[in-house]
């Protein structure tokens, strides 16, 4: 235990060191510029948010549909790990994205509500509220304080948060300059990943809280979780796999050549294997977890 938290340890002074580079020095340092504005910031911030997001929509429908039942003695757990989790982990990337931390406080004392940027803001102030009384209200019904059709109002109110989380991809929907990303398809496959991201999230939480005895951990939800992440993986890969066979049907333009790179060309190395190892993996601990149980 000692070893692993001197490793994290060292880990977080290695990133508070970076960080303090590139307050020095300015973000050139990441090597992002006008024409490269994104990097693993922004990948960072979209998976902890869909963390949040897909935390929130899970803990929320346990108390409306009823074959989730067993997740509810949970819902406190997956809220604070999940969603608080989640958006401490978003706000800190973004805060780094942002290079100077003023601009966000310039962003919140003179928002220009037609940005994208803003309503993420928005989004993760609402997660942020949402989730603080949803667990305020499960306190409560633990306590004895009120009954569970009191909870059912405000699960219903996560689970409407959670969805929100296709407004978050409006940031790159609604980028006409870039093909790849203006696609209505994209909302759809962002509240995906997002699921994704929270299913294996709280699994690995779960398990944990498990094998510490903290939690007894039905095997159901094991199973549930595993073959959930195994079936939106599988939607995921057929959105993927459509929207390549759509850019390769035209042999010229800008998709074409920027799907070329990507699956071909000098990009290729970096696509395969991210995408092999993150599918790979989730669906391998899906089989294995399912095959355990």
């Amino acid at each position: 235990m000692k070893k692993t938290m001197l490793v994290w340890l060292l880990l977080a002074v290695t990133g508070g060191f970076c960080y303090l580079l590139q307050l020095i020095y300015g973000a050139g340092t990441t090597n992002m510029h006008n024409f490269l504005p994104w990097g693993l910031y922004i990948a960072g911030f979209m998976i902890f948010t869909g963390i949040a997001a897909g935390s929130l929509l899970l803990a929320g429908s346990a108390w409306l549909v009823d074959e989730l039942a067993p997740f509810r003695p949970l819902g406190k757990i997956m809220t604070f790990a999940g969603v608080f989790g989640g958006l401490a982990g978003a706000g800190l990337f973004i805060m780094v994205d942002m290079g100077n931390p003023q601009r966000g406080i310039y962003m919140l004392l003179s928002p220009n509500l037609s940005s994208p940027q803003v309503w993420d803001a928005m989004i993760l102030s609402l997660y942020g509220l949402v989730g603080s009384c949803f667990m305020y209200r499960l306190w409560q019904f633990y306590q004895g304080k009120i009954t569970a059709a009191k909870v059912k109002p405000v699960a219903g109110l996560a689970v409407i948060a959670g969805l929100m989380v296709v407004v978050t991809s409006f940031a790159f929907v609604l980028l006409v300059s870039s093909p790849g990303w203006n696609n209505p398809g994209e909302a759809l496959s962002f509240l995906f990943a997002a699921l994704i991201a929270a299913f294996a999230v709280q699994l690995l939480v779960l398990q944990h809280l498990h094998l510490v005895k903290y939690i007894e951990l039905e095997q159901k939800v094991v199973s549930w979780l595993a073959g959930s992440m195994i079936v939106l993986l599988t939607l995921e890969l057929l959105y993927i796999a459509a929207e390549t066979a759509i850019g390769l049907y035209a042999p010229y333009g800008e998709e074409a050549a920027g799907v070329h790179w990507q699956l071909m060309g000098k990009g290729a190395p970096f696509y395969w294997l991210t995408n092999s190892g993150q599918h790979g993996g989730y669906r391998l601990t899906g089989t294995l977890v399912l095959a355990d149980g």
